[in-house]
């Protein structure tokens, strides 16, 4: 990694998670081409509101500077990581972190792909270092940045998910596909899951199987984050009710 800032942690935030009034907004660059990477990081070390925390082409190295910075905004180039693992990685270890999507077309397809994968926000190819500094500070105040016609393409969205999803996900699966539904929520492979639960990988991919089918998906991703979803979910119902 060829840049680090060594100055202070990251930003405290606020109790919905969002950097604290006053305080710079912590940022890591994950791009693998070096020369758009230096680019985008002289681009953000300019911006006075903007802490560049990190810099780096690697995916693995991206995971340990999240786990360590807990940045609160990540840039991530969509040819690096076509699968969105890092954003499942993020759920793991910088929680908080908000992952945004650099060089994405936007035509509906792809945006929806980058929403159903937990993708906080995107720039499109054609966006100036401008735009990609107001998609910066409004993603670290939680909102969205997008045209009209994408805004209604992922409410039809939501709505078609809504009546694809049963109402507890959790209780239509077994606990195996559960603990598998989580280990692909960590990025893992079906191997690397084989290996963690000690058994065979044709038994892993049975269970895959029967996960997507149920989560109505073709996509491991997709049926990770609707049980990630579910489960949250089903969290803040029970915190509401203990708090009545």
């Amino acid at each position: 990694m060829e840049e680090r800032a060594v100055g202070r942690a990251s930003p405290h935030r606020d109790e919905e998670g969002l950097p604290g009034e006053g305080r710079l907004v912590s940022v890591l660059i994950v791009v693998e081409v070096c020369l758009y990477r230096e680019g985008l990081s002289r681009g953000i070390d300019q911006q006075a509101a903007f802490e560049l925390v990190g810099s780096t082409g690697d995916l693995a190295e991206a995971r340990d500077v999240m786990s360590e910075q807990q940045p609160d905004v990540v840039l991530m180039d969509a040819s690096i990581d076509p699968e969105f693992t890092l954003v499942s990685l993020a759920h793991q270890v910088a929680p908080g972190s908000r992952i945004v999507v650099l060089g994405v077309r936007e035509v509906e397809p792809d945006v929806l792909r980058c929403a159903e994968a937990g993708v906080a926000a995107y720039v499109p190819r054609d966006a100036s270092i401008g735009e990609l500094v107001e998609v910066i500070e409004s993603t670290a105040r939680g909102e969205l940045r997008c045209s009209p016609r994408i805004a209604a393409s992922l409410f039809r969205r939501v709505g078609k998910l809504k009546e694809g999803i049963p109402a507890e996900v959790g209780s239509s699966l077994t606990p195996r596909e559960r603990e598998i539904a989580a280990l692909i929520d960590e990025g893992l492979s079906n191997k690397q899951i084989a290996q963690r639960l000690h058994i065979g990988v044709s038994t892993v991919k049975n269970h895959v199987h029967n996960l997507l089918k149920k989560l109505n998906t073709s996509r491991r991703g997709v049926a990770a984050a609707r049980v990630r979803w579910a489960r949250t979910r089903q969290h803040g119902v029970r915190s509401r009710s203990d708090r009545r």
